[in-house]
C-alpha cells in the first residue's frame, strides 16, 4: 500500500488497513469460527435450526460487541466520522457496543420474539445506510475494535456484518 501507516493519535485519526487475501481469509475464519461455536453451543442448549440461527446471532453479537468494547476510546472516534447516527449523536459512538451486547444476550437468554428481529433490522440497517453514505476515504479506515488482528476496512467489516444480521433477522421475521 502507497500510504504510510499513521498512529490513530495523528492528526487524522485513522489507521489505514492492508487489504490482502490473507486479511480477507483470516476475516472468513472469524465467521467460520463463530459458526462453529453456534453450533455447539446449539447442540449444548437443544438442536433446532431457529436456535442455531439465534446462537450464531447471539454470539456474532456478542463478539463484535466485546472487541467494540475492549478498545472502546478507538472505536468511539472511528465509529463517529462513519456512522449517521453518531455523527449527530456522538453518545451513540459509545452506547452502541452495549446495545449490540444487549441484543446479543437477548439472543442467548430469550427465545426470540418479534420485536428483537425488528430491533435487529433497524439497528443493522442505519449501518447499512451509513456504508452507502460515507465518503471514500472513510470506507478505508481500519475497523477500530480489531487493532491490527484483522486489518481490513472499517466498512468492509461493518457492511459485512450488519449485512449478514440484517438477513438472518428478515429471515427469522418470516420464518418464525
Amino acid at each position: 500500500m502507497d500510504r504510510p501507516r499513521r498512529p490513530l493519535h495523528s492528526q487524522d485519526n485513522y489507521i489505514y488497513p492492508e487489504e490482502t487475501t490473507k486479511e480477507y481469509l483470516k476475516f472468513v475464519g472469524v465467521i467460520i469460527g463463530l459458526l462453529l461455536l453456534s453450533l455447539l453451543l446449539t447442540f449444548g442448549r437443544g438442536w433446532g435450526i431457529k436456535y442455531l440461527w439465534e446462537d450464531f446471532i447471539a454470539v456474532f453479537l456478542i463478539m463484535s460487541a466485546a472487541y467494540k468494547i475492549f478498545r472502546l476510546e478507538i472505536f468511539s472516534v472511528i465509529y463517529k466520522s462513519y456512522d449517521v447516527v453518531a455523527r449527530k449523536w456522538p453518545a451513540w459512538s459509545y452506547i452502541f457496543p452495549f446495545v449490540e451486547l444487549g441484543l446479543g444476550a437477548d439472543y442467548l437468554l430469550s427465545n426470540g420474539s418479534v420485536e428483537l428481529y425488528l430491533l435487529t433490522v433497524l439497528i443493522t440497517a442505519i449501518s447499512i445506510f451509513s456504508f452507502t453514505q460515507q465518503p471514500y476515504h472513510k470506507s478505508h479506515v481500519q475497523y477500530a475494535c480489531l487493532d491490527r488482528t484483522i486489518q481490513l476496512p472499517l466498512a468492509t467489516i461493518s457492511f459485512v456484518e450488519s449485512l449478514m444480521l440484517l438477513a438472518m433477522a428478515i429471515i427469522m421475521l418470516v420464518f418464525y
